[in-house]
């Protein structure tokens, strides 16, 4: 296993970055849910988030896997793209997150 890819499953949260359409960055912390090595990365977020407009607009993104106690980090660039179906949706949604959700 590589350095970073150690350093991607450790972290519990990970910093996504999008574009708004001024071209100025976002970032949003996200919980580290699922990822397939370093090439494939899973999230969930509120489907009225601004960050799926953004990633609609502009697939280009960034994320940043830090350890905070020894001061090591990881940025991957890519292409984000969103899922609508219920099956992978279902499989990241988290109990706790469903239970502060109203209708979810």
């Amino acid at each position: 296993m590589t350095k970073g890819l150690e350093l991607v499953e450790r972290s519990k949260i990970a910093l996504f970055g999008t574009n708004r359409p001024d071209g100025y960055p976002n970032i949003k912390a996200l919980l580290n849910l699922k990822q397939l090595g370093l090439k494939e990365f899973w999230f969930s977020t509120n489907t009225s988030s601004k960050r799926l407009r953004q990633i609609v607009d502009d697939g280009k993104t960034c994320l940043y896997f830090v350890d905070q106690d020894s001061f090591e980090g990881l940025m991957l660039l890519g292409h984000a793209e969103i899922t609508h179906e219920p099956e992978i949706r279902g499989a990241l949604w988290l109990k706790d997150v469903r239970n502060t959700i109203p209708g979810s």
